[in-house]
């Protein structure tokens, strides 16, 4: 869940500012925004920002007459920084080698499961919240059923970027539509699930900095996805990925031993692969959140996406498990380190603070500042794993010369896209 871990994460919060202003005063509460459509997050968050619809008032902010655009962007930092601590975390219980490192279908299930938890407790308590201050104690379980229905239309009815005619011929197939919501969550969801499990695995084999950095790829991958969609985008998005390619191959040359960076991706290890290719999953699943959360409510968007990813997750462990016994050893070296609390702690980081805390703060604070804002800010997330990963070990923290420069060009690559939107 970078999103997973990876988050990760992450997604409908194109739909926030409009629903935030739905009622007029501008003042409403994003509904269950924590883990809504989850863990695209990690790799997603900025990107989803940059396929929100121009909505944004002028520079500064993007709610009603209420909105704090100093506190909002406190609120999206926040969000940076619990971002930042999902492949450190990851890493950490990677690096307590065999025996003892849990295996990445452990990962996933546990993660998904404790994200699925959180978004249940979060549902239930904004529907408290908002039996209690819309309407008083009197507010009924119906009249909540409503206001969820009431989302799903102010989402169908947000500005919505229609395929061109020209658009290839396979996006008949990134812009079906679903006829249920069960169904729209499960095709996210599994979209969701393959990235994550490439996030893990790949985070399994490379470091944290180059995982970081590299996964930020979705800058490029998702305004390609899109476009096969039929979507169109200004020139600065196509120069943010640009940017964002470049900074890719840079990074992977950093530790080549050939100066001739044409040969970079030959020195790509098989963790910065998985990497790669769940960047490029996870910009699949947020086109795919973005086209369904124009039909359904996105909370209940949510909700069957981390049912389906927990569901698949829990299916990867026991083949993992069947596989392990197979072979003749026993089920505890799934997880040697299973029985420490600290790992238990370090496991559940990515869930409870990124999916859930931090993607909570990022839609409260997206409902308060531009997109565009957003977006900058977001694409920090990586620059705090860097930081976090001094708590893991030297090595997390290695970069040359030439991966910082890639580094750089990668972030650029989303303040090129955002500053593009700045209208």
């Amino acid at each position: 869940m970078q999103r997973l871990g990876g988050p990760q994460r992450d997604v409908a919060y194109r739909h926030v500012s409009t629903r935030a202003q739905s009622d007029g005063s501008g003042t409403s509460e994003p509904s269950v925004l924590a883990s809504e459509v989850g863990t695209a997050a990690e790799a997603g968050n900025a990107e989803a920002a940059l396929l929100q619809p121009k909505d944004d008032k002028g520079d500064g902010g993007g709610g009603g007459s209420n909105s704090n655009p100093l506190l909002g962007q406190l609120y999206i930092f926040g969000s940076a920084v619990l971002w930042g601590t999902s492949a450190p975390a990851m890493r950490y219980l990677f690096l307590q080698g065999e025996g003892n490192a849990p295996t990445p279908s452990v990962v996933a299930a546990v993660q998904t499961a404790a994200a699925a938890a959180c978004l249940v407790l979060l549902d239930s308590a904004s529907k408290q919240s908002r039996r209690s201050t819309t309407a008083g104690p009197a507010l009924s379980c119906d009249d909540t059923e409503a206001q969820d229905q009431t989302e799903a239309a102010s989402a169908a009815s947000a500005p919505a970027v229609e395929p061109s005619s020209s658009a290839w011929p396979v996006n008949l197939f990134l812009t079906a539509t679903a006829s249920s919501v069960a169904f729209a969550g499960f095709e996210i969801g599994v979209w969701a699930f393959i990235a994550n499990c490439s996030t893990i695995t790949g985070f399994e084999n490379t470091t944290t900095t180059r995982g970081t950095f590299l996964i930020r790829l979705s800058a490029m991958f998702t305004p390609i996805v899109a476009a096969v969609a039929g979507e169109r985008f200004a020139l600065p998005v196509w120069l943010g990925c640009f940017a964002a390619f470049a900074g890719g191959l840079l990074i992977s040359a950093d530790n080549s031993s050939s100066q001739a960076v044409g040969s970079a991706f030959l020195n790509l290890s098989s963790g910065d692969l998985f990497i790669i290719f769940a960047a490029v999953m996870w910009s699949v699943q947020t086109v795919s959140v973005g086209r369904h959360a124009r039909n359904f409510a996105p909370t209940t968007l949510a909700k069957f996406q981390l049912a389906t990813m927990s569901l698949l997750s829990a299916l990867w462990l026991a083949f993992d498990a069947l596989h392990t016994l197979q072979q003749g050893r026993e089920l505890h070296s799934l997880w040697g380190g299973w029985t420490k609390l600290l790992n238990w702690g370090v496991i559940l980081i990515p869930a409870i603070g990124p999916w859930s805390i931090g993607t909570a703060l990022q839609a409260k604070g997206q409902s308060q500042v531009s997109s565009a804002v957003a977006m900058i800010i977001l694409a920090s997330d990586p620059l705090w794993a860097t930081l976090f990963a001094s708590l893991v070990g030297a090595n997390e923290q290695h970069l040359g010369p030439l991966g910082w420069v890639g580094a750089t060009g990668i972030l650029s690559a989303s303040v090129i896209a955002s500053v593009g939107r700045k209208k």
